[in-house]
């Protein structure tokens, strides 16, 4: 957690478009420096069809491509609090409600909950959400699993949330991911 690569994915996802300049006063380190480090990790980002713009720094390519990068990224230190200190209170929190609800035998793995959870609370923070594709959207929305699903995730997004409401498309794109 002490490498520049940390330090910078961790800026990215806590400072939405940090400039360059900021960004290697806060690390720390030269511009050249921090321009190599983002060329190397644009390199390895470039299988999730992801890159990190160097302007001012940001995450560049489909949200949904974005947060499988994170994740990937993220839960190679297996710390689940690595992001968010409440992630376990808050995977704690969600499966109290699954449990409150009939028919819901879902089989949730609590590290990657937690870990997908610090993730999305990060990027609902900037309002960036998910796309999924219509038609399959389509198909998932009739389905009685994804409607107890939905009926859950909404009852839980208030904890976060009590005035807006959580996009449809947020919903099924953790429906995918879960």
């Amino acid at each position: 957690q002490e490498t520049l690569v940390y330090k910078i994915m961790d800026s990215i996802i806590e400072n939405e478009n940090l400039s360059l300049q900021r960004a290697s006063i806060e690390l720390q380190c030269s511009k050249s420096l921090l321009m190599r480090t983002i060329n190397h990790m644009n390199e390895a980002l470039k299988k999730f069809n992801v890159q990190i713009a160097t302007k001012n720094l940001a995450f560049r390519g489909r949200e949904e491509d974005i947060r499988l990068a994170l994740f990937t990224f993220y839960s190679t230190f297996g710390n689940s609090t690595i992001l968010d200190e409440q992630s376990e209170d808050d995977v704690t929190r969600l499966l109290k409600v699954f449990d409150t609800t009939p028919s819901s035998h879902l089989h949730i793995s609590h590290f990657r909950a937690a870990i997908w959870g610090s993730i999305i609370k990060q990027r609902w923070r900037y309002k960036k959400y998910t796309r999924p594709n219509p038609q399959l959207e389509f198909l998932i929305t009739d389905n009685k699993n994804f409607k107890r699903f939905d009926y859950v995730m909404r009852k839980f997004y208030l904890h976060f949330n009590p005035v807006e409401k959580i996009p449809e498309h947020e919903i099924l794109w953790l429906y995918f991911a879960s």
